[in-house]
């Protein structure tokens, strides 16, 4: 048998809450044991647990698990077998005193070996105990004289395991990450709210009329000029509508470019609509297929598609408030019967998609 003294640790008393005083300190009894030739019919808490046919009362997941039975095995001394349950037999435990003083009685001149019964043979004589009756003295001093401290609980032993310490690394991920969350929910709640406050809608467009003043071609060169009248109409009761330096409108055919223009700067206010004239001019190089196949798709009386795209960018008032620019991008397929200079075209249908990017 070998026995090593474990002590309490802060950590451990924190965990496991001992309340152990400061002026005080607590330990383990870690226990290991060896039996040789040990009988099948062994006895005892902890020598039951040796026999063949032993069946475990622990409940499996139990934390705390405890054997128990040790009311089977109470005797008058530690070398007596009168059992508590009148048979005679003797356990294979071993019961340790150890004293707040550190003193260990030692009993190694009265050793316990288990003993076989013959039940024929008369019942062997009382032994005597290691200590006369009436005496106090032992071979570690007079109890009745030397007060030792009372004794405490048993205490469990569980090691604690030492915290996992964490990389800088996964630290900061960590912190990035939450951050990153916290600033998305924050701009979804000023997103909710400027929604619910403001309501805001997609200002609407639509293309009234297209007269070309020049389209000729000199040479291989084609020169082109439209005047296009837009419409532009602001249905939010909250909110206005800045239109900034940079703005481009460009007309296209069968995706060869025709000519280009600008549109004005202003400020369109709440549910407001503003009628704007654009001028658009444009030269195209080596446009001699591409007249010819435009001819072509005006002689057969399929109508001449055109392909108008709006880049403009604007900045959004809300209330009193100017916030950063965006970009407003719209697209809108136009039919027309014919392009004739000096002549108003007639748009047979028109479809047109907007939206709005940072």
């Amino acid at each position: 048998m070998s026995i090593s003294v474990v002590p309490v640790m802060k950590e451990d008393d924190r965990i496991h809450n001992y309340q152990i005083p400061s002026d005080d300190c607590f330990a383990h009894l870690e226990v290991q044991f060896k039996f040789l030739q040990l009988s099948e019919k062994v006895e005892g808490v902890l020598g039951q647990t040796y026999r063949p046919d032993f069946k475990g009362p622990v409940k499996r997941g139990v934390s705390m698990p405890v054997v128990g039975g040790e009311d089977k095995f109470q005797t008058s001394s530690l070398v007596s077998a009168d059992f508590l349950d009148g048979e005679a037999r003797m356990p294979c435990d071993f019961v340790l005193l150890w004293f707040a003083k550190h003193r260990v009685l030692r009993l190694d001149h009265q050793k316990i070996h288990p003993v076989h019964h013959d039940a024929e043979a008369p019942p062997p004589p009382p032994t005597a105990p290691l200590v006369p009756p009436g005496t106090s003295k032992s071979d570690n001093g007079d109890p009745a004289v030397e007060q030792y401290r009372p004794f405490r609980r048993t205490i469990p032993v569980v090691h604690s395991k030492p915290p996992k310490r964490r990389s800088c690394c996964c630290k900061c991920f960590c912190w990035t990450t939450l951050l990153l969350f916290l600033i998305i929910i924050i701009i979804g709640i000023i997103a909710a709210i400027v929604y619910f406050v403001f309501q805001p809608k997609i200002p609407k467009y639509s293309v009234d009329s297209l007269q070309i003043t020049q389209f000729s071609l000199n040479g291989v060169s084609l020169y082109a000029t439209f005047n296009v009248n837009i419409t532009a109409t602001n249905p939010n009761k909250k909110i206005g509508v800045y239109y900034e330096n940079g703005s481009k409108i460009t007309v296209l055919y069968t995706g060869t470019e025709l000519c280009q223009g600008s549109l004005p700067v202003f400020y369109q206010g709440h549910r407001n609509t503003t009628v704007m004239d654009v001028a658009l001019t444009g030269q195209t190089q080596n446009a001699t297929v591409m007249l010819q196949s435009l001819q072509a798709d005006q002689q057969a009386g399929l109508g001449i598609p055109l392909d108008l795209r709006v880049r403009v960018p604007v900045r959004i008032k809300l209330g009193s408030l100017k916030l950063m620019k965006w970009k407003f991008l719209g697209r809108c397929n136009l039919v027309v019967d014919s392009l004739v200079t000096n002549n108003v075209v007639s748009i047979k249908s028109s479809s047109c998609k907007f939206k709005i990017r940072l």
